[in-house]
């Protein structure tokens, strides 16, 4: 009988033992889902599904957030809050006691993404918080101000993490607690700036030595070249190099600056004048001496400025390649003073093989007046150069030959091409009202160029004008006239080849004034 029953509780022993085998315990919830008496795996399946998507709800400051918990790196972790109410397979009587009456209600466990959930905090405390507000240092004129640092208001990251991390496992509304911010440059370091250095920079002028060309500068006109900036929790000085250069002015680029090699004329012929090397003052170079004085006290507020040699950027070596040697062409004619003065800007001019000039590129904004216009087309044209444009006036001008005058008037230009394999030299010289235009290079060709006898011509009318302000004017005839140009090479008599073009002059009538009629 006993062995009977004995028998009979082995089999009801092995059979519980067989059921609750792996499973969790009957009554088990997590996160509210029932898991009780379903394997892991089953556990698992159930969980996925039946999980609510759960979103995170906290209160900042005076808002209230609802965030998706996936936008900021919340989840889940199944495997573990499923691992955390396993009790594994047993024979234990205990553990058999347990899975038949025993279980319990789970939270979820979260997966965080580090990095994204702070991504949001520092998102969200940009919004709801106020920056700390660093001291700073203003110079205005010669004095120096004061910005007084400001506490600010931002967010606890840990306890923000911490708050949106229950809210979600929880789904209740938690609170991210605000918390003070300090400024980097407290009150402190503010003092301490205008001490060493804000105070003694405005204290007196400095004087900045450029080789011997001092230019002296006040406090009021170099205070917005200087700045004090944050570098963790202090103050450093700091220079605004390009208000500095326009502080000094142009002595930094003209002091002791390298000279160009450049031309003149001796007895008709090119020569050579060297280049003389300098010194170049970089604005780096300016800074450091700069920062030198301001530091030194009242009376011993001067720096001499150290610069690097420079050789010119137009060497004697670079002249003399280009092989200018003789006179190729000149023309002179009688013209106004503005002419002359706008000629100076494209003497000493180097046109290079195969460049063009344009008269008007050259002179910018000023106007080419037709007499330095007519200068330069004749001396260009005689030395053989490629014309690409020009105008001839209406009516013939006297002063230069038949058909070689020219106009830009109206927005026109004069245009050549160096075709030649050497560079060309332009020299612009006045004298006495007389401008003359020559032209240097290696020589080549031998160019002639010569005007035909004019035809079709007509004779200018006469006009009597007895208005006020009546201003006279010559008459001249009308023709047309044919323009030649042979080309031989240089030592040859023989004509290699030519060009030209025709011209035609309408006649302008004499005016001759007389006094208003009686």
């Amino acid at each position: 009988m006993l062995l009977g029953l004995l028998v009979l509780f082995g089999a009801g022993y092995t059979v519980a033992g067989l059921a609750a085998s792996d499973r969790l315990p009957r009554d088990t919830r997590v996160a509210g889902v029932h898991v009780g008496g379903l394997t892991p795996d089953q556990a698992r399946s159930k969980l996925s599904i039946d999980l609510p998507e759960r979103k995170a709800s906290v209160t900042v400051g005076t808002r209230t957030l609802h965030v998706n918990a996936d936008a900021i790196g919340l989840s889940i972790d199944v495997d573990a809050s499923i691992a955390q109410a396993a009790r594994g397979a047993s024979w234990d009587p205990s553990q058999l006691w347990a899975y038949y009456t025993g279980g319990d209600d789970f939270p979820a466990v979260a997966t965080i993404d580090q990095v994204r959930l702070d991504r949001w905090l520092t998102a969200i405390a940009g919004s709801v918080g106020e920056p700390a507000r660093d001291g700073r240092v203003v110079f205005r004129n010669a004095r120096v101000r004061v910005v007084e640092p400001e506490d600010g208001q931002g967010i606890d990251a840990a306890a923000g993490r911490q708050a949106l991390v229950t809210s979600f496992l929880t789904g209740d509304v938690t609170e991210i607690p605000m918390t003070r911010v300090a400024p980097s440059v407290d009150q402190h370091s503010v003092r301490r700036a205008v001490r060493t250095y804000a105070n003694p920079a405005m204290s007196a002028p400095i004087r900045l030595d450029f080789g011997g060309s001092t230019v002296r500068l006040t406090p009021a006109s170099y205070a917005d070249a200087l700045t004090l900036v944050p570098h963790g929790h202090r103050l450093v000085p700091d220079v605004r190099a390009a208000r500095l250069m326009r502080s000094v002015g142009s002595l930094a680029s003209v002091a002791g600056a390298p000279v160009d090699a450049t031309f003149r004329v001796v007895d008709g012929r090119p020569e050579v004048v060297g280049a003389v090397p300098g010194v170049r003052y970089r604005p780096s170079d300016v800074v450091r001496a700069f920062v030198r004085a301001i530091a030194k006290p009242e009376g011993a507020r001067s720096v001499k400025v150290r610069g690097v040699r420079a050789s010119a950027a137009f060497t004697t070596k670079d002249a003399r390649k280009l092989g200018i040697t003789d006179q190729l062409s000149t023309f002179s004619l009688r013209a106004g003073g503005d002419s002359s003065q706008v000629a100076e800007q494209i003497n000493d001019l180097i046109l290079e093989p195969g460049e063009t000039f344009s008269l008007r590129s050259m002179l910018g904004a000023t106007e080419p007046g037709d007499d330095l216009a007519t200068a330069v087309f004749n001396a260009m044209y005689d030395a053989g150069l490629k014309p690409l444009e020009r105008a001839a006036p209406a009516s013939y001008r006297p002063g230069a030959p038949d058909g070689l005058d020219v106009t830009v008037a109206d927005g026109r230009d004069l245009r050549f091409r160096n075709d030649t394999k050497k560079s060309v030299l332009v020299m612009v010289t006045s004298h006495r009202g007389v401008l003359t235009v020559s032209l240097y290079s290696t020589p080549v060709w031998d160019v002639r160029v010569r005007s035909g006898d004019r035809t079709d011509v007509v004779k200018p009318g006469r006009r009597v004008v007895h208005t006020r302000g009546c201003q006279p004017q010559t008459g001249s005839p009308g023709f047309d006239v044919d323009v030649t140009r042979s080309f031989r090479k240089t030592g040859s008599s023989a004509v290699d080849h030519e060009d030209g073009f025709t011209v035609h002059y309408a006649p302008r009538d004499q005016v001759v004034c007389k006094g208003p009629r009686r």
